[in-house]
């Protein structure tokens, strides 16, 4: 792989390559050269987010809640190199409906780049969605609670601009299959999709009213087989990407819990990480044991409904549908930055089925794609910009 500057100039087979006078041999003989690796769904609230992502192979990174004025000047400061982490992608703010915006604590008061602007009509979905594209938003953020006109427009304003949009559809009316047909690319959390394929929908009446629903999988204990078929179809048709964050989904419930709690353990007491703040620490450790306490039914319903959201993915990717790889990690998230992407990435493997390669895609070129940014990341290829990492084991 010959690199100048920061692109691939070209690749080649070992002996068939000549290597230009002056240049730098890394030497990685034994080897394994990916992608940097990708996490398409965190929030960048910590300036000390940075180390823990790349030092675990994560060069590119997405914000997908806003962070206003903050996240801005983030993002400039990194392009320009004034400090030293991932790529950052962001998507400015987002819109949510009156009622859910209301339980936020957000009001129509809040600046013109403020996180989760009341949006309640597609007029003020379109000046909305321009106010961040002139901004340069990386993407467009639909959240809970507006009609559909609200997603069909921002989607509109959004693709002349060749953003995607990313919806969290949980409704009051619009769930997993309204939101497939208004025009978004990306469902964060594979939100309101258990809601659409649920046996009896009238048992989950008002789900997505709390914060906590995005990342509950309960309401895929209900899963009717039938229209679990025909959403994967709708999802295929419409080339839905899905980001389904098991490793938030089913913190504490993992199959390998006590190896990834370990790791997380091991990593938040080196002493190079001394400057973590301690409530980080315990936030990110308390994750494994939220649900150890609770009434068994609560448990058990979670349990099911996560083996189900699997076997929903899983059905989902061999149907020929598009996933890829989030964490919602932050400095008082629900994974730990960096690592928790590789945990991400080994439930997808070992829980949900999927191969090796179809994980490691699912945090390189599948996110890059669903980005609109595979041009330039995601693969190995002359002319893409050499964020690369180098790993010991296949």
């Amino acid at each position: 792989i010959l690199i100048r500057g920061n692109k691939i100039e070209a690749v080649s087979r070992k002996g068939q390559f000549i290597i230009p006078p002056g240049a730098t041999v890394i030497k990685a003989d034994g080897k394994y050269v990916l992608p940097g690796l990708m996490d398409g769904h965190m929030h960048y609230n910590s300036e000390w987010l940075d180390e823990l992502f790349l030092v675990n192979g994560v060069t590119s990174i997405f914000d997908i809640g806003g962070g206003e004025d903050w996240g801005l000047v983030q993002r400039e400061a990194l392009a320009h190199e004034k400090l030293m982490g991932p790529r950052f992608f962001l998507s400015i703010g987002s819109m949510a409906g009156g009622r859910i915006a209301e339980l936020g604590g957000v009001t129509e008061a809040g600046g013109p780049l403020r996180n989760r602007q009341v949006v309640m009509t597609s007029d003020k979905a379109r000046e909305v969605t321009k106010r961040f594209i002139d901004a340069r938003a990386d993407l467009i953020k639909v959240h809970r609670g507006p009609p559909i006109e609200v997603y069909q427009a921002a989607a509109e304003e959004a693709h002349k601009a060749g953003l995607p949009v990313m919806a969290q559809p949980l409704g009051p009316t619009v769930y997993g299959k309204e939101a497939a047909t208004a025009g978004v690319d990306i469902i964060e959390h594979a939100a309101g999709i258990s809601y659409s394929i649920a046996k009896d929908p009238s048992k989950w009446k008002g789900w997505g009213n709390l914060e906590e629903h995005s990342l509950d999988p309960s309401p895929y204990a209900d899963m009717d087989d039938a229209k679990a078929a025909e959403m994967i179809q709708l999802l295929v048709q419409k080339h839905i990407t899905l980001e389904p964050d098991f490793v938030c989904q089913g913190r504490g419930l993992q199959k390998r819990r006590d190896e990834y709690e370990l790791q997380d353990y091991r990593m938040l007491h080196l002493p190079a990480l001394a400057y973590l703040p301690q409530e980080t620490r315990l936030k990110w450790l308390d994750n494994y044991t939220e649900f150890d306490e609770v009434d068994p039914a609560v448990r058990e319903l979670r349990i099911k409904g996560l083996h189900n959201m699997e076997k929903f993915i899983l059905q989902f990717v061999r149907a020929g549908g598009n996933l890829y790889a989030g964490t919602d990690a932050s400095g008082n998230g629900w994974a730990v930055a960096g690592l928790g992407l590789h945990h991400e990435l080994d439930m997808m493997v070992y829980e949900v089925g999927l191969t090796p390669m179809q994980a490691i895609m699912a945090a390189t070129h599948n996110t890059a794609a669903a980005f609109r940014i595979l041009d330039k990341l995601g693969t190995i290829e002359a002319g893409k910009l050499a964020d690369l990492i180098v790993v010991n084991e296949d």
